[in-house]
């Protein structure tokens, strides 16, 4: 008897690694267009590329790995700083030896804590879907809304400005 005849029936609809990696993909994709990330990178962090590539001291000679890439807010930067620059929305590469120091950038976009909340339900994926998710619920909508809100009065350091902290991860690829 060969292999194919020794599998068993839910061999045969178990879904492969591969299967369910593809699945996963489009389930992010899915996330992500539900929102308007060009948009909101363009509005809200147009700057953080470039924060990032000097809080990394990115410069000639160095590789970088944009993992996330999105609109390549990041990428672009580091090429323009003369990094080789590999940009990805999903890695297969094992990453190693990992730092996190920490950049801030300051975001001035917003009129209102009110208006911070506002921007992010209708323009980014994964807060659409949390909303989506809970829709019928009013206590839940209320209570995220709130919490929305009280995020960005904790960070703000005016009526307007919040200070965000990034993490900036280098890694070594193996």
């Amino acid at each position: 008897m060969n292999d194919l005849e020794n599998r068993s029936e839910t061999d045969e609809t178990t879904p492969t690694a591969s299967e369910q990696n593809r699945a996963l993909k489009a389930r992010y994709r899915a996330l992500w267009a539900l929102g308007d990330y060009p948009a909101l990178a363009a509005d809200i962090i147009p700057t953080l590329g470039a924060v990032l590539v000097e809080a990394a001291r990115v410069q000639p000679g160095d590789r970088v790995l944009d993992v996330a890439a999105g609109t390549g807010n990041a990428a672009i930067p580091a090429v323009l700083a003369g990094a080789s620059v590999v940009a990805k929305k999903l890695v297969g590469e094992r990453v190693t030896t990992i730092e996190e120091p920490k950049a801030t950038l300051r975001v001035d976009h917003f009129s209102s804590a009110e208006g911070f909340r506002d921007y992010f339900k209708t323009r980014y994926g994964p807060y659409i879907a949390v909303y989506r998710n809970i829709g019928d619920d009013v206590a839940r909508v209320s209570s995220l809304d709130q919490a929305l809100v009280e995020v960005a009065r904790k960070y703000a350091q005016s009526n307007r400005d919040i200070e965000w902290d990034y993490p900036i991860l280098t890694a070594k690829v193996q």
